[in-house]
């Protein structure tokens, strides 16, 4: 699949919307060409707050429903597999995972930017 020039902004959560999940979005929005998030099975209104933002695209799985037998071994497969489908559904050249409660500076998104944007201007 060819790839767009652009962002996507990759994020995993579980119940974000107590946290700073919609700070994390806010903090990477304007500079995102599409924001995936993957949730692990939220029990707060994690999707409601997802549908604030028109950049969003939301993948469900929940994997907490595994309880006690989500052993640290399959919770890494359960996680590596939802970060790798993210990573398989961006559209665009460039991804940035970052976590539910990360707000990232202007100052460092302005950086991440110019770099995107001189690698544009400069052939391969």
């Amino acid at each position: 699949m060819l790839l767009k020039k652009g962002l996507s902004v990759n994020i995993l959560t579980y119940n974000g919307a107590t946290v700073f999940l919609e700070h994390a979005i806010k903090s990477v929005h304007d500079y995102a060409s599409e924001i995936l998030v993957y949730d692990s099975g939220s029990t707060d209104n994690t999707k409601e707050i997802l549908q604030k933002f028109d950049k969003v695209r939301y993948f469900y799985k929940d994997v907490q429903s595994l309880g006690q037998t989500w052993t640290n071994s399959k919770k890494d497969l359960e996680l590596t597999s939802m970060l790798n489908e993210l990573k398989n559904n961006s559209e665009y050249e460039w991804i940035l995972k970052i976590d539910d409660d990360e707000i990232f500076p202007k100052e460092i998104m302005e950086e991440i930017k110019a770099k995107f944007n001189k690698r544009i201007q400069t052939p391969e």
